[in-house]
């Protein structure tokens, strides 16, 4: 089961960093996680755990952006806040690009840290939610056919049955056929539904209500 309380991940090698972190934001009752390495926290970490990542950017098993690229890789959408020093303040920048949260320069104030922190983990409530329902949506959409995707983005795009008949060379009773068909497979409640679940699986109208 999972925690619903936000876990905060402390990913840093350096040990007193570390302690010295988990020490301020367990003062401030929030739950935190500690790693020595970026290998033993991405054997760790789950998308589906709400929190923020406190992740130093240099570290000898894998940097910081490396770290930040394999999350991304995984559709992990979680809120990191880079722990750096003055010369990698330009990878902290393209990490930022790359859609990190913030980045905090070395040494750390503890106020400016929980501060960073508290906001992040705002963040990732705020927007969890959203995330959430796109990954549910796209698993979903996931098992739909070359075919029912193609109907389904010029549903989504608007068309009236008949056009989308039109348009594939089809009676419009097998439209409506494959239209109660996708509503059935991925348990969408109305047309509504059905339209708000393409979109948010990343399914776009333009572009495909093309013959």
């Amino acid at each position: 089961m999972v925690d619903p309380r936000p876990t905060v991940f402390i990913v840093d090698d350096d040990e007193r960093m570390r302690r010295s972190c988990d020490a301020v934001l367990r003062h401030a009752e929030l739950q935190t996680e500690l790693f020595a390495s970026a290998g033993d926290f991405l054997r760790r970490y789950e998308r589906s755990l709400p929190g923020c990542l406190l992740l130093d950017i240099r570290m000898p098993d894998m940097s910081g952006l490396e770290v930040q690229k394999e999350l991304i890789s995984r559709s992990a959408t979680i809120a990191i806040v880079f722990l750096t020093g003055v010369a990698e303040i330009p990878v902290a920048v393209e990490a930022m690009k790359l859609g990190a949260f913030h980045y905090l320069q070395k040494p750390v104030g503890m106020e400016a840290l929980l501060e960073s922190v508290q906001r992040a983990l705002a963040f990732d409530a705020t927007t969890r939610p959203s995330q959430l329902e796109r990954q549910q949506a796209q698993a979903r959409l996931a098992v739909l056919t070359e075919r029912e995707r193609l109907i389904l983005s010029m549903i989504a795009s608007g068309l009236p049955n008949k056009e989308v008949a039109a348009r594939l060379q089809l009676s419009a009773r097998t439209v409506e056929i494959h239209r109660a068909g996708l509503m059935k497979k991925i348990g969408a409640r109305s047309a509504a539904h059905l339209i708000r679940m393409a979109i948010e699986a990343g399914i776009r109208p333009e572009g495909h209500a093309k013959s």
